[in-house]
């Protein structure tokens, strides 16, 4: 049975990294192809994440992988990512990025927790 390559995108608060999960058989073997730090940046609106900065890690860390693979006789099969799942980018209609989206960590989300945390209770 030929090994199957997959590519993993792991977006993390502070860092992100792509491996690549070689699966012979039933014997899984990872490779981290690429690791790199990333925070948002203050802006005169707030915390937002960088997302040119991680955009452009996520693509230098495909490239990566793929060449890895392709070194190892392998193709990759597909991709997944994993990231954050409390913050959100607005989008118009065609599918441009009205705004950067702010970091979960931004100041302004104090308040609105504690409104929440009134209206709601803990």
């Amino acid at each position: 049975m030929a090994a199957k390559a997959y590519l993993a995108i792991d977006l993390g608060a502070e860092s992100g990294r792509t491996i690549v999960g070689v699966l012979h058989g039933d014997r899984l073997t990872l490779h981290e192809s690429h690791r790199f730090f990333h925070l948002p940046r203050r802006l005169p609106s707030g915390l937002h994440w960088d997302l040119t900065g991680l955009w452009g890690e996520v693509l230098e860390g495909t490239r990566k992988a793929a060449a890895w693979a392709q070194d190892q006789g392998l193709s990759l099969t597909s991709l997944g990512v994993d990231t954050w799942g409390v913050d959100y980018a607005l989008l118009s209609r065609s599918g441009e990025l009205l705004g950067l989206p702010h970091a979960y960590r931004d100041e302004r989300n104090g308040p609105a927790f504690e409104k929440t945390i009134t209206a709601l209770g803990r």
